[in-house]
């Protein structure tokens, strides 16, 4: 039976999907970064993550990553970002984590993209693409597409979810927006500013 040369494309997920996060040769990856990018060049967005417990909490606020905590303690997850309209590479935005060396503490990420000013609406965004892509080969192996006009009102949309399974990770698509917005999104989560 012939084999393709053919390159490895990466998978495009609808809301909802579910699948072992894994590079396009078949190997789970150990270091993620999830990438945005949106139409509305003039448009600012932060992306965030929280990274949580077996109770579904962060242990503390320093393990909420966001514009104003770019980095965890241990250096192990970093959030990144380009000002509006100075891209040259296919993200704006970017969560990158060492899941390989999180602590075994850690057993679920939540990755979200939210408007940085005061009442902007992520419908202003237009298109949203987020991918998740392996730091080790730079293969982009998982795209997913969302139409920012659909938001409405939203001021937060939960992208991406990671559950820790074994020594490997799940990835889930999320797709979904977050009533209440950004300090819904923390607070929901456990950060606790003060």
């Amino acid at each position: 039976m012939a084999t393709s040369d053919a390159p490895r494309r990466a998978s495009r997920l609808p809301a909802g999907t579910k699948v072992a996060l894994r590079n396009l040769d078949n190997a789970p990856i150990e270091r993620v970064l999830f990438g945005a990018t949106w139409d509305n060049r003039d448009f600012d967005v932060d992306m965030c993550a929280v990274l949580l417990d077996s109770s579904g909490r962060v242990p503390d606020k320093d393990h909420f990553l966001y514009r104003r905590n770019q980095q965890l303690p241990d250096r192990r997850g970093f959030v990144g970002f380009v000002s509006p309209g100075e891209s040259s590479g296919p993200d704006r935005a970017q969560i990158l984590l060492d899941l390989e060396h999180l602590s075994p503490a850690i057993e679920h990420v939540v990755v979200a993209f939210s408007a940085v000013q005061r009442r902007a609406l992520l419908s202003e965004t237009g298109m949203i693409k987020a991918r998740a892509m392996d730091l080790d080969n730079g293969q982009t192996s998982y795209v997913y597409l969302h139409d920012g006009g659909r938001l409405g009102t939203a001021t937060c949309l939960s992208l991406w979810a990671l559950q820790r399974r074994g020594s490997g990770w799940d990835v889930v698509v999320h797709g979904t927006p977050y009533a209440g917005g950004p300090p819904a999104f923390a607070r929901d989560h456990g950060v606790v500013f003060g």
